[in-house]
């Protein structure tokens, strides 16, 4: 299951516009500080940089929505849940 929501993500990442795409690269898949990703997109500030993730973030939310997938932070443990929106109550399609 892990592995298949992986893979949604990255699919949903790959419909984003090319600067979005290149911000989620760099925190997450490289674990680059805001500094570094300022000095690698040219961005002027820290908080120009955490201002374009959040945007590219709020638009890959978005992409898995309407790619029929949500994401449930209200779970319990901290860890947020993703879920298909055609699944029941119990968990299963």
């Amino acid at each position: 299951l892990r592995r298949e929501m992986i893979e949604r993500v990255r699919q949903s990442v790959a419909k984003l516009p090319p600067d979005h795409q290149q911000i989620i690269h760099l925190a997450f898949d490289r674990d680059l500080s805001s500094g570094d990703i300022m000095q690698i997109m040219g961005k002027p500030s820290i908080t120009a940089v955490t201002s374009h993730l959040h945007r590219a973030m709020k638009r890959l939310k978005t992409v898995l929505e309407q790619d029929g997938y949500f994401i449930d932070a209200t779970s319990k443990g901290g860890d947020s849940e993703w879920q298909s929106k055609t699944q029941n109550a119990s968990g299963s399609l």
